[in-house]
């Protein structure tokens, strides 16, 4: 592994393109200094030896950039994320104090840096995410969503990157981790490119033979496949032009770690999983007449291909908790095959792509990283930091096995009856199943037992009580207790 600091002549190639990209992505938002002065500091530390590679041997200030840029390009925040991030390895090496970022880049960057260097204190003294500890600091990062979002930005680039490593364990240990934590991190806040990304990585480091043998019949399976993706959308392309909407099409192939699931699931090969596609209809929409024309499409490929209505799934009425917005129909395409067709505009697309950042913009907050700083739309915000607070709380680590999220059913870890937030995130079989058993000693009732009293679910038409069973609202909400603190932090 190389110790030395000093960039190589690879090294120095890869950091001037990485300066021009982050700089094309963001030159916008920085102030007139901050380059010069972030110069300055890196140079400095670097010179100083307050900066070291970390166990793969990947240069800091290159991990740095790396993981500025994803933050800019893939999740869409900019300047106090991305100084937040330059930064933090200065101060965490003691190199610079926070009071002292805060003078030069303002109190934005220094509270980034502050909530970054406090996590990694956290893995120095408790390496392992199963610690208890580990998961009650981070909940107090929810507040800045930001840090939540650098994490996950920072555990996509060191994936990428550790395919070749010497140190095995090591990189079971991150596959793991991403695994377990990161990747639930992502889907709850809607950035579901990076969340596959996460999961077929992880699969590829902690069950390299399943991932190859679905990589390989995928390859020798593609030409045939991109054949009949392209027979199946040509006349649909042809009758949506005739209808003068404004479009484009592609197709998805599912990711390698969702095939997996479904072949563990099914118990069976790669053969025998038959939508190993999507295709996806992106619209070009007015945003008055978005559900209009989707479902302007749906009527017109349900009119040529006959559909399966027990696969129709509509987030256009309701969108899902995280934002994603789509309508999913499943029909039985040419060759008597069943294509899963997404329809969805171009600003559905790209809040499903990159989630959290993408949604505010879309809502007219300055520039999109408001919302995720200040809080923005309050509502919305309160709901994504109660998605961070529901992973955070619910992974369970005792189940170890690749790409399998375990989530504890709504019990606690003192033994006591859930709380109402614990219910609707995940109920577990004995509240919510309506001829299953109901669990030994527990009795069949829904409502907030940390305030000491039963309470009514928001969203039911009439009270829930012992022995009848509960009504599941259709939208996520908070805790009944006056203090949600001490019910959240009851129900850890």
């Amino acid at each position: 592994m190389n110790t030395n600091l000093s960039f190589s002549s690879a090294e120095k190639l890869q950091l001037k393109h990485l300066y021009r990209s982050l700089l094309g992505l963001s030159g916008n938002a920085l102030r007139a200094n901050d380059c010069a002065r972030l110069k300055q500091y890196l140079t400095q530390a670097s010179q100083n030896d307050f900066l070291h590679r970390d166990i793969f041997g990947m240069h800091p200030v290159i991990t740095d950039m790396e993981t500025s840029l994803i933050v800019a390009e893939e999740i869409g925040l900019t300047r106090a994320a991305i100084l937040g991030v330059m930064l933090h390895s200065c101060v965490k090496s003691g190199y610079c104090t926070p009071e002292q970022v805060h003078a030069d880049f303002g109190e934005d960057v220094a509270g980034i840096i502050r909530g970054l260097n406090r996590i990694q204190e956290l893995y120095d003294k408790n390496p392992s995410i199963e610690s208890e500890n580990f998961r009650s600091l981070l909940l107090s990062f929810a507040e800045d969503m930001r840090v939540i979002l650098i994490m996950i930005a920072n555990r996509v680039y060191i994936m990428r990157k550790i395919k070749d490593t010497e140190h095995k364990e090591a990189q079971l240990k991150v596959a793991q981790e991403a695994a377990y934590l990161y990747a639930p991190l992502a889907h709850k806040l809607g950035l579901y490119k990076l969340k596959s990304e996460l999961e077929d990585l992880s699969l590829k480091y902690m069950e390299h033979d399943a991932y190859y043998l679905i990589k390989d019949k995928l390859n020798e399976t593609k030409k045939a496949r991109d054949a009949y993706i392209a027979n199946f959308i040509r006349p649909i392309q042809e009758k949506l032009e005739a209808a003068g909407l404004k479009f484009h099409m592609k197709g998805r192939t599912k990711s390698i770690h969702s095939i997996w699931q479904k072949m563990k699931r099914q118990k069976c090969g790669v053969e025998g999983i038959y939508d190993l596609f999507a295709i996806r209809i992106i619209l070009d929409s007015e945003p008055a007449k978005e559900k209009m024309e989707c479902w302007q499409v749906y009527s017109i490929i349900t009119d040529m291909y006959q559909p399966n209505p027990k696969r129709l799934r509509d987030w256009l009425s309701i969108p899902k908790s995280n934002g994603y917005e789509s309508l999913h129909i499943t029909v039985l395409g040419p060759e008597q095959k069943w294509v899963e067709v997404q329809i969805r505009t171009e600003r559905m697309d790209e809040i499903a792509e990159r989630g959290l950042a993408a949604h505010w913009r879309y809502k007219g907050i300055k520039g999109g990283e408001a919302g995720v700083d200040a809080g923005g739309d309050a509502v919305q915000a309160a709901g994504l930091r109660h998605r961070v607070l529901e992973v955070l709380r619910h992974v369970d680590h005792t189940h170890v096995g690749l790409g399998v999220i375990g989530f504890c059913l709504g019990v606690n870890c003192h033994g006591a009856p859930p709380c109402v937030f614990c219910i609707v995130s995940h109920p577990p079989p004995c509240y919510n199943q309506r001829n299953g058993p109901a669990a030994a000693g527990r009795k069949r009732e829904r409502g907030c037992r940390i305030c000491g009293s039963l309470t009514p679910v928001p969203g039911s038409s009439r009270r829930t009580s012992t022995g009848k069973t509960p009504i599941r609202p259709k939208s996520p909400w908070t805790p009944c207790c006056a203090g949600q603190a001490a019910a959240l932090t009851a129900c850890g």
